[in-house]
């Protein structure tokens, strides 16, 4: 009874007919039938109706059934594709590069634009860099993104209130999609990606390895106790200059402000920090 009135309570306020929310409830059924164990009656229950609607062509999303649900967009992905595989029920779940390639068009962007932003969802999805995130999140990503790539003076608001993600959601997902695009050189991308800036260090000092596991460690210590705006190559700099002067290993604050893009007086400043 719980799980139908949830269905129902949440179809409403999707405004899907009342044949979704049934279908939604026979969802849940044959789960338990094949005793299907969810980490959550809330988890499953929007699963299903999110499930019911696609299979149905509803126009919904994922973020819109996880708007008036008790669960996140991911959860529900997550568990979406876990029942249908469970139950025998395939559907066709969103895809984030449809919504790059809607929204692109809604931002004016011309169709090779719109394309080539198309083309680096699908390097990401390659890489599985998609898996556990919100679909829309990461088109948000991609869009911003490839925005970046090309120069465009897009902001992270505008592309926010177009998918209906949040600013925070954009800012953290387009860093590790950024390193993906073709117009971008690592230097810029090593003042926004901590992992890029590390390659970019590694590859011109190739320090021992039981440095590069310390600094790395040391740079996400840092990176994840400061603000987010903060410039990651300078973390980066600091950790691994730190590090190699404690093991005696040959690394100067200049060569690795050349190397990276970061000021001198920044990576002091983070070094005193640690």
């Amino acid at each position: 009874m719980y799980v139908a009135s949830e269905i129902e309570r949440m179809a409403e306020e999707l405004s899907l007919p009342q044949i979704v929310s049934e279908q939604a409830v026979r969802l849940y059924s044959q789960a338990l039938e094949t005793h299907y164990q969810p980490s959550s009656i809330d988890r499953v229950t929007a699963t299903c109706l999110y499930m019911a609607a696609k299979a149905m062509d509803e126009p919904v999303t994922i973020d819109q059934v996880a708007g008036v649900s008790r669960r996140k967009a991911k959860n529900i992905y997550s568990e979406s594709h876990t029942l249908s595989e469970e139950i025998g029920y395939p559907v066709e779940l969103d895809d984030p590069s449809m919504f790059v390639k809607n929204w692109g068009a809604e931002l004016g962007w011309e169709e090779e634009v719109v394309e080539n932003a198309v083309e680096l969802c699908e390097r990401i999805k390659d890489e599985g860099l998609h898996s556990g995130y919100s679909p829309t999140g990461v088109a948000a990503g991609v869009l911003y993104a490839h925005s970046q790539s090309e120069s465009m003076s897009h902001t992270q608001r505008e592309i926010a209130d177009l998918a209906e993600v949040t600013e925070v959601t954009v800012r953290n997902n387009y860093p590790r999609i950024l390193r993906y695009t073709n117009n971008v050189d690592r230097k810029t991308l090593a003042r926004r990606n901590l992992n890029v800036a590390c390659d970019l260090i590694e590859d011109e000092f190739d320090p021992p390895n039981d440095v590069c596991q310390r600094a790395r460690e040391l740079a996400e210590e840092i990176d994840s106790s400061k603000d987010s705006g903060w410039s990651k190559a300078a973390i980066a700099s600091a950790a691994y200059l730190t590090t190699a002067n404690q093991t005696g290993v040959k690394i100067d604050r200049s060569s690795l402000s050349d190397v990276v893009g970061a000021g001198e007086q920044t990576i002091a400043k983070y070094e005193a920090m640690i």
